[in-house]
This record gives structure tokens, C-alpha cells and sequence, in this order.
């Protein structure tokens, strides 16, 4: 199961590369605006012999990424926010590993105002084992130890996420053009950051 959200992830595709891997897309049916929708990200899908399937995003879209930046941040004590200093924007990718968290909610937002506030929260809740996506949640659950990693993709007001390759989310707030800070939090307990990346995407079509 890929739409959590009512009906949103529509009408999957897929397709099998000539170098074996199956990738897939679908139409976000209402999202980020209805009535129509986008299409989104092309995702990678594998079973291994584990039998829990793996979701990444589509390798090749490293090649839109744009210049990098990496922010050293370390602890994010127990309720308490984060603003990043250096990594902002509307159309980015961000890489972010938290080690093993233990606090009851922790994550990053998206698309905040300068005071961070207001923004696409994504979220994992330890308690519930939820991965939230703006007003989206899915099943997520962490082993005993186990590091976090979300890759993130922001396109305007469309935020797609992906959590440890084992559960993807995707969900869209009302676009406001000034609404481009990040920040960290965590809630119930405190959060290592091991790293924070960030790209700026660029556009897919030449010459936008």
C-alpha cells in the first residue's frame, strides 16, 4: 500500500529497466492542488529475500541535483526546534541521518516561514510507529538501534519523503513563495544529528 492519504498515490505505472530495475510512478490525484494533480517521483522498487519491500527514489534524479551544502548541527535537546543556518529553499533534496532516535517524535520541517513556523512537518512518532507527512501518515517502525535516514524531496509546495528506503509519504501545502527555511526538531527526548545535506534541484526540462 502507497496512498495513505484517501486516494492521492492514483493509477501506478511501472516499468522494468533494461539494467532489471522496476520503477514506478503515479499520479497524485489532487495534489498539490485539486482538481488536477502532477505526476510523482519515480521510485525504485525491490523485494529481497527479507520479503519487506524496499521503496528509494529513482537513482538518476541525482543528476538534477545543484550546488551542495552540508550543515553541521549535533544535538537537537528534548523540545526543542532547530533552525538551519545555510539550508533553505522551495526546490531541494535533503539527505538527513539521525542516530538511533529515542525521543517520542522527532524529524524536520519543510517550507517554514523565517520563524520556522508554519511549514510541512515530517515527522516520525515512535509510539504510534507512524511516518507523517504534512497531514499524512504511514506505518513506519524503527529496529532497536537503528539509525534514521529521510531523503526528502521539496518542489514547491509538493513534499516527497522517503524513510530508511522501507516507506515513502507524500503530501502538499498551500504554496507561499517566502516560505523556505528548515528545521530540526525533537520532542520527548533529545536527537543526535549525524549529518544534514542539501542540494537545490534543478528543473528536469532544459532551459527553465
Amino acid at each position: 500500500m502507497m496512498s495513505w492519504n484517501g486516494n492521492h498515490y492514483f493509477a501506478p505505472e511501472s516499468v522494468l529497466t533494461k539494467d532489471g530495475r522496476r520503477v514506478m510512478w503515479a499520479w497524485l490525484l489532487n495534489l498539490p492542488v485539486a482538481p488536477c494533480g502532477v505526476q510523482s517521483l519515480p521510485r525504485e522498487l525491490e523485494l529481497p529475500a527479507d520479503g519487506v519491500l524496499r521503496i528509494k527514489p529513482l537513482r538518476e534524479l541525482a543528476s538534477l541535483r545543484g550546488d551542495k551544502t552540508q550543515e553541521e548541527v549535533g544535538t537537537v535537546k528534548s523540545d526543542t526546534t532547530r533552525l538551519l543556518k545555510q539550508i533553505q529553499g522551495n526546490t531541494l533534496e535533503l539527505e538527513v541521518t539521525l542516530q538511533a532516535p529515542a525521543a517520542k517524535e522527532f524529524g524536520i520541517d519543510v517550507l517554514c516561514d523565517k520563524q520556522g513556523e508554519n511549514g510541512v512537518r515530517v515527522a516520525v512518532l515512535t509510539e504510534s510507529k507512524t511516518l507523517r507527512v504534512g497531514t499524512v501518515n504511514a506505518p513506519f517502525e524503527l529496529k532497536p538501534g537503528e539509525d534514521l535516514t529521510l531523503r526528502i524531496f521539496v518542489d514547491k509546495n509538493l513534499v516527497e519523503v522517503f524513510a530508511n528506503d522501507r516507506q515513502a509519504a507524500v503530501s502538499a501545502s498551500k504554496y507561499v513563495p517566502e516560505n523556505l527555511a528548515v528545521r530540526l526538531f525533537s520532542q520527548g527526548g533529545e536527537t543526535i544529528v549525524k549529518q544534514v545535506k542539501g542540494w537545490k534541484m534543478k528543473p528536469i526540462h532544459a532551459g527553465q
